[in-house]
């Protein structure tokens, strides 16, 4: 049976770069991390912990780390929908990148 849920290999087919930030795949732990050029990370891995869940954790450039929220993508029946979603968060985290470095300090 095919699993429903966006997996990182969907992410990474779909962009390459958003709001100046780029994916990495971390082949070691299998995080999939959207670095910027002064250190910051979003990490977002599709079902890290759990099968339709994406949870959404900022650190950065110190290596201060706050989660930031989890995405419900198994309330999408479509991977298309999951992607659009999965996408759109991450467009407004990095559209909110200035609150984000407050959080963690």
């Amino acid at each position: 049976m095919n699993n429903p849920f966006i997996n990182s290999s969907d992410v990474l087919n779909f962009s390459k770069e958003i709001n100046g930030f780029t994916p990495y795949l971390d082949n070691l732990s299998g995080t999939l991390e959207w670095n910027d050029k002064n250190g910051n990370t979003i990490y977002a891995t599709p079902n890290w912990m759990e099968d339709g869940i994406v949870p959404f954790d900022f650190a950065d450039e110190n290596g201060n780390y706050e989660p930031i929220s989890q995405l419900y993508i198994k309330n999408y029946s479509t991977k298309t929908e999951q992607l659009i979603v999965y996408f759109n968060t991450l467009l407004e985290l990095t559209n909110n990148l200035e609150e984000l470095t407050e959080r963690v300090k």
